[in-house]
């Protein structure tokens, strides 16, 4: 065995081991929380993994000037982390519309939309609990927190690099130290929810997967503050003292990891903190972490934390209580991730920046489109009803007895036709009624107010007659000849009908008017045509 191996020649398959026990204690936490209730520590050590490998980019790009040095580390990870991120969130939508039972349709559009922009560690309401999310699991996207948390730390960690970069010897630890010290502070002090969303109640692990990568960097150097004592150790007690206390460590991390007792959050989330760091840092061959069991989870440990968590809401609201079913989503979820990680993870990270810019600018867009599909479906029906509505009061084009040449009634007709095959019991359709001459709106209460108008003169400015009984024989005919008892009119005449003006009435006798706009009713206008619609429900 090799206490001490050369970092810039060598990759670190333990490194791989560790995240592969992370993704199997958050696994472990989601699937079989009663058995493995402190599994949620995975992801701290992702934290303290990311912290290395952030240094790790930011070390290699010191060298370039101001503008490059920032733009390599944000192409490096955005590449890794977005391609896949974005497709993920994709699929979960598609699957939320399609094949998900129970789950809130309006929640998890919102929780979409907070993961597509990185903000998932922000809750919807202050009481709104992690831990509880994830025994109810209706939010599909309940897992991307901890995403949110570190691409957040992006935007902080290389000014605390380039900060750092100014100090030489001790003096770069003791930097790290105090603001370890200060944000761990920072997450004892906090309300629970603070300090387990907060990227600043975070900032403690990521510095010390950092201090890692330091040590881990200078191991060689005979200057080194913190490593130059353990190699010299190493020297006169043998590669056994290396293994010796990584072994230790190890056992003490698994020990509390997989311990079927719950044990107390912040002293255990210290503990495993320090301890990922320790193991980062003695870089000795060992049996578990460099295990292939292991190396293969870290491998694919991304792509199965972004799959995993879906298939898991699908079963526990589908399934309930149902153990086999419980364990066969979790092989899928395994087997998924492998497939993922083989084709879709290795062909992007080949890709070149423009490949993946477009990649990732694509799929963002999309996600937006397929997030926000119920509302831009509903914009696009108004749209179109609204077309259809104007479009059935134009003039004939051969008279209103030749209407199976009329272009008008022919589209009413086509439109029609790809309705019914949908409709199951009944089809509503709103008859024509006059205009409102939308500029005199604003001046009814106004002109009533001042009584320079009677109410009669007002209503007069209003009303615009024009086209209206074109497009009410259109709509019977329709009716009669297309639909038959399939169809069923909703007329407003007998409610805006006024006997003693003998007209259409747009307002009331207080002035508050029923329509905003040519054909849009005001909540007013609302209520008022509720019994309407109180007596169709009462006859369904």
């Amino acid at each position: 065995m090799t206490p001490i191996k050369n970092q810039k020649n060598s990759k670190r398959d333990d490194l791989q081991g560790i995240r592969g026990l992370a993704i199997l204690a958050v696994l472990g936490f989601h699937f079989y929380p009663k058995q493995f209730p402190n599994g949620y520590l995975g992801v701290d050590q992702f934290f303290v993994l990311s912290g290395f490998l952030m240094c790790m980019l930011l070390t290699k790009s010191q060298q370039f000037p101001t503008l490059s040095f920032f733009t390599q580390f944000y192409l490096r990870r955005f590449k890794r982390i977005l391609p896949l991120y974005f497709l993920l969130i994709l699929c979960a939508v598609t699957a939320l519309y399609t094949v998900f039972p129970t789950a809130p349709i309006l929640q998890n559009q919102m929780s979409a939309g907070k993961a597509l922009i990185f903000t998932s560690n922000r809750p919807h309401t202050e009481d709104e609990d992690y831990f509880e999310k994830l025994s109810i699991a209706m939010d599909l996207f309940t897992h991307t927190w901890s995403l949110s948390v570190e691409i957040q730390f992006y935007f902080i960690v290389p000014f605390i690099f380039l900060i750092g970069l100014q100090l030489k010897g001790a003096s770069r630890y003791v930097y790290y130290v105090c603001l370890s010290l200060l944000s761990f502070a920072f997450h004892a002090s906090s309300a629970t929810s603070v300090a387990f969303n907060s990227v600043f109640a975070r900032i403690w692990q990521f510095s010390i997967g950092m201090i890692s990568y330091f040590i881990v960097d200078n191991q060689y150097k005979s200057n080194t503050f913190f490593y130059k004592p353990l190699e010299n150790a190493a020297k006169q007690e043998g590669p056994g003292l290396f293994i010796l206390v990584k072994y230790t460590v190890l056992i003490i991390s698994m020990f509390i990891i997989l311990i079927t007792v719950e044990v107390t959050p912040l002293p255990a989330r210290f503990l495993i903190t320090i301890f990922t760091g320790i193991l980062i840092v003695l870089d000795a061959e060992d049996l578990v972490l460099n295990s292939r069991f292991l190396i293969f989870f870290g491998d694919i440990s991304y792509a199965l934390y972004l799959i995993h968590w879906p298939i898991y809401a699908y079963v526990k609201l589908t399934y309930p209580a149902n153990t086999w079913i419980l364990t066969s989503a979790l092989i899928i979820s395994i087997l998924l991730a492998f497939l993922v990680h083989q084709t879709f993870e290795r062909w992007y990270l080949r890709q070149s920046n423009n490949m993946i810019t477009i990649l990732v600018v694509s799929l963002f867009f999309l996600n937006v489109i397929v997030i926000n599909w119920y509302e831009i479906r509903e914009n696009v029906d108004e749209v179109m009803n609204n077309v259809l509505f104007f479009a059935v009061a134009e003039p004939y084009d051969n008279g209103p007895d030749n209407l199976n040449n009329d272009t008008i009634y022919l589209e009413m007709k086509s439109q029609l036709k790809k309705m019914l095959p949908n409709i199951k019991k009944k089809l509503f359709i709103l008859d024509s009624l006059p205009r409102i001459q939308t500029e005199g709106v604003g001046k009814i209460a106004e002109e009533m107010k001042k009584g320079k108008k009677t109410m009669e003169e007002i209503n007069k400015s209003l009303y615009d007659p024009f086209h209206y009984e074109r497009g009410r024989h259109r709509y019977a005919e329709l009716v009669k000849n297309e639909c038959g008892s399939k169809c069923e009119m909703i007329d407003y005449v007998d409610a805006f009908w006024n006997k003693t003006m003998n007209a259409f009435q747009y307002f009331d006798s207080k002035g508050f008017t029923y329509f905003t706009v040519i054909n849009h009713l005001s909540a007013h206008g609302l209520e008022h045509v509720r019994p309407i619609y109180n007596k169709i429900c009462a006859g369904l």
